[in-house]
C-alpha cells in the first residue's frame, strides 16, 4: 500500500495536518562529543509534552529525534546508548529517530555496532535510522551499511546532502505551493520539470531545489539550470525507481477483489507475463492508483554521467531487503542484477 510518512516536529504551534503520518520525531537534540557523549538541544518539557499529545493525537508515534555527526561515535557506543536510552524513557516515548549525518567509510562498523546495541537497548520500541542518499557532487557517503540497517531499524530514511531530507516536503502538484509557502520547498516528478522555462517558473515559485523529469534527456538536462537570486537552484535526476505509468481512479484489479478486502495494491499481469505493481493510495475508500513499470530505470553503473546535483533513488513497492541491494549497487557503481532501463536519458528529440 501507499507508504506511512515520517515527518520531524519542532514546535507544537502552527503544526501541520499529521494525518496519515506513521511516526514523527520530536526535534531539537542534538549527540555531541565533549569528552563524552553529550545530549545538547531537546526541547523544554512542556513544549515537548505539547508536540507529543498532537502526534499521538494524530495516530502517529512521537519518536526523540536526535541529529549529530561522525563525532558522535568517539566515546564508548554502551556510553551513548544509555543516554539515548535515557531520554527516551524520560520522556515517555514510543521510540528514537537517530539521523547521524554524513558518515564516511571508516565510520561504518563504528555506526552500525552503534545501531545494534540501540536495536537490542529499545526492545519493542521503534527505531528509525537517517542515512544519506549515495551521491552529491560526485561525494559518496561510505559510512551506511544499508544491508544491516535495513534488519535493524523499523524504518530506514534515505535523504539528501542539499536537502532532499524528511523535513523537507517534497510537492508534485503546482497547487500545493499555496499550501506550503512557509515550508523548505522541493519539486518532484509530479512537477514535469523538462526544460529551462519550467524550471525557472519553479524558481520563481520559490521552490529551493527541483527534480528533473526522467523524460528528459542528459543532454536536455544540462540546460536546466535555474537560478535563484543569483544563485543556482540544486538540480536531481532519478537514477533508480519504477516509473509510474498511470494514475487512475478505476481501480484495474476491481474484477479480482473488492476495496474493502485490498491491502492496499497488488499486481497486474500482461500477455509477456510481466508484472506490474499497483498501489492505492487510500485502501477501502476512494484512492487513487498507481501502475508501475516493472522493468525499473537504473544508472548505477553511469552516476558521474547525471548532469545534476543529486542522484535520487525512488523505492515503491521493493522490501527492505531488495531496496538495500540496489542501494549497495548504487554506491558501488555495480552493472544491475537483472532488466533494467535508461529510460529517455540517452534520447534526442529531432524535429
Amino acid at each position: 500500500g501507499a507508504p506511512e510518512l515520517t515527518g520531524i516536529a519542532y514546535t507544537a504551534e502552527g503544526l501541520t495536518d499529521l494525518t496519515g503520518y506513521g511516526a514523527v520525531g520530536v526535534g531539537g537534540g542534538r549527540l555531541i562529543y565533549a569528552g563524552e557523549s553529550r545530549l545538547t538541544g531537546l526541547p523544554d518539557e512542556a513544549e515537548a509534552a505539547a508536540m507529543r499529545s498532537a502526534i499521538s493525537a494524530a495516530g502517529a508515534a512521537p519518536l526523540l529525534y536526535v541529529s549529530g555527526t561522525d563525532t558522535a561515535l568517539k566515546d564508548d557506543a554502551a556510553h551513548t546508548v544509555q543516554i539515548l536510552l535515557d531520554a527516551v524513557d524520560a520522556g515517555g516515548y514510543q521510540g528514537l529517530f537517530l539521523d547521524l549525518a554524513e558518515l564516511e567509510r571508516a565510520q561504518r562498523d563504528d555506526f552500525t555496532a552503534l545501531a545494534e546495541l540501540l536495536r537490542e537497548g529499545l526492545g519493542d520500541r521503534l527505531f528509525y535510522v537517517m542515512a544519506e542518499a549515495p551521491v552529491w557532487q560526485g561525494t559518496t557517503y561510505g559510512g551506511y551499511d544499508f544491508a544491516a540497517l535495513s534488519q535493524l531499524a523499523d524504518q530506514l530514511v534515505a535523504c539528501y546532502a542539499i536537502g532532499w531530507r524528511v523535513t523537507q516536503e517534497d510537492l508534485d502538484q503546482y497547487p500545493h505551493l499555496r499550501l506550503a509557502q512557509a515550508w523548505p520547498l522541493y519539486g518532484g516528478l509530479g512537477l514535469n520539470i523538462t526544460n529551462p522555462l519550467s524550471a525557472a517558473r519553479c524558481a520563481e515559485l520559490g521552490l529551493r531545489g527541483l527534480l528533473v523529469h526522467p523524460e528528459t534527456s542528459l543532454r536536455a538536462m544540462q540546460a536546466v539550470a535555474p537560478q535563484q537570486g543569483g544563485a543556482p537552484l540544486p538540480t536531481a535526476a532519478l537514477c533508480y525507481g519504477h516509473m509510474p505509468l498511470m494514475l487512475t481512479r478505476a481501480c484495474p484489479l476491481r474484477n479480482t477483489r473488492s476495496c474493502a478486502q485490498c491491502p492496499g495494491g497488488g499486481t497486474l499481469r500482461d500477455r509477456k507475463g510481466r508484472d506490474f505493481a499497483v498501489t492505492c493510495t487510500a485502501p477501502g475508500s476512494a484512492g487513487v492508483r498507481t501502475v508501475y513499470n516493472p522493468v525499473p530505470l537504473y544508472m548505477g553503473d553511469r552516476l558521474a554521467e547525471l548532469p545534476v546535483d543529486v542522484a535520487v533513488a525512488a523505492f515503491t513497492t521493493e522490501p527492505p531487503a531488495r531496496a538495500a541491494q540496489v542501494l549497495a549497487a548504487l554506491l558501488a557503481g555495480r552493472p544491475f542484477d537483472s532488466e533494467f532501463t535508461r529510460g529517455l536519458y540517452y534520447t534526442e528529440a529531432t524535429t
